[in-house]
């Protein structure tokens, strides 16, 4: 997998940085430029054994404060509720958030599985991230600030939008 993802970074020009985690994994990380802010992306990978499992990240640069964070878990609830391929997570001991998905590319198709993944993941957290301001600095409710993104009632019926993701390379 280390050559599928440094293929793929090079491939697309993507300036990033290698980080050993420890053990046998590795971790790339970059910027992207989404539509309403810059979005932190890691990949973690495997660099030896039979492991196949790619960890992607991507982190927003919005954090919510501690009594706002009811707000922050409300929506990302909401999120894993209505979407099946990716998982938001909070940072309770600072409010940070990220979506994260976990994929299994072969050779053959890593890079349009890595694309899709990368492109999910940025349009999620680049569509909840006026969200978070609102909760944040407008002290505005999960349910108002969801509707004020034009998602209307908070059901299953109003899932993220993961077609409208941003133009993640150039």
């Amino acid at each position: 997998m280390e050559d599928s993802v440094q293929t793929y970074l090079k491939k697309h020009d993507i300036h990033h940085n290698i980080v050993d985690t420890g053990d046998d994994d590795e971790m790339c990380i970059y910027t992207v430029q989404g539509n309403l802010c810059t979005i932190e992306i890691r990949i973690g990978y495997p660099r030896t054994g039979e492991r196949k499992a790619i960890t992607v990240l991507a982190l927003s640069p919005a954090n919510v404060s501690q009594e706002r964070l009811i707000e922050l878990f409300n929506l990302t609830n909401h999120v894993n509720r209505t979407n099946s391929t990716v998982t938001m997570m909070v940072g309770p001991s600072n409010g940070s958030y990220w979506a994260r998905s976990i994929i299994y590319p072969s050779a053959e198709n890593f890079e349009k599985i890595i694309s899709e993944v990368v492109g999910v993941l940025c349009s999620i957290i680049d569509q909840t991230f006026p969200v978070v301001v609102k909760i944040e600095h407008e002290r505005i409710d999960f349910a108002r600030a969801w509707e004020s993104m034009g998602k209307g009632k908070t059901s299953d019926e109003s899932p993220i939008d993961s077609d409208d993701s941003p133009d993640m390379f150039g």
